[in-house]
């Protein structure tokens, strides 16, 4: 895809965000804050012709992992509408807990997104301090 094609979906995408709430400008996209965790927001080439929209917010940061930690993650992966729950193994040996979800980007509008990320930001906001009381680990909020 031609970069300026990628550049006019960023740009899209950055109205539609500014419209609807606070907006932080991240390294590779935007970020907007919402209870103990933020959404982060970026866009980048899918293929030759398409882009795509990754919308994905912190569950917990520096999980100490467990064959329990992975097992709750590997059978509730897919338990949400909007979002996939998964364990990314940092450098430092612990694991962080994301939910992320993709959006196809060429023909993205306001209310495709805004509904996205809120249920995505919303399913991590809601069940971040139930899974720290059972696996550990950090909010976003106390990084």
């Amino acid at each position: 895809m031609p970069e300026s094609n990628v550049e006019a979906v960023k740009a899209k995408v950055q109205a539609i965000l500014v419209d609807i709430a606070t907006v932080t400008l991240e390294s590779n996209g935007y970020s907007i804050a919402m209870g103990s965790t933020k959404v982060f927001v970026d866009v980048s080439p899918f293929g030759d012709e398409s882009t795509v929209i990754r919308l994905w917010a912190p569950v917990l940061i520096e999980v100490t992992p467990s064959n329990e930690l992975y097992e709750y993650v590997a059978l509730n992966a897919d338990a949400y509408v909007f979002g996939h729950l998964h364990a990314c193994l940092t450098e430092s040996g612990t694991v962080n807990i994301l939910m992320s979800h993709n959006l196809l980007g060429d023909f993205i509008d306001r209310d495709e997104i805004g509904r996205a990320l809120y249920a995505v930001v919303g399913t991590a906001d809601g069940i971040d301090n139930e899974l720290q009381k059972r696996f550990g680990g950090k909010l976003l909020s106390e990084i």
